[in-house]
């Protein structure tokens, strides 16, 4: 899988984390949990103009 393999390059590389910003959608989210993702430590925010 992609996810998977880029986790894995970032390891390698000594990556502290990896930060993700998708849509509220349920099923994106569900599919970033599987992969290892948390939605609970932090908020993204956006102010569009």
């Amino acid at each position: 899988m992609v996810m998977e393999h880029l986790i894995e390059i970032a390891r390698m590389a000594n990556v502290v984390s990896i930060v993700l910003f998708t849509g509220k959608g349920l099923e994106a989210r569900g599919f970033y949990e599987k992969c290892g993702f948390s939605a609970d430590e932090k908020w993204g925010m956006i102010l569009k103009f």
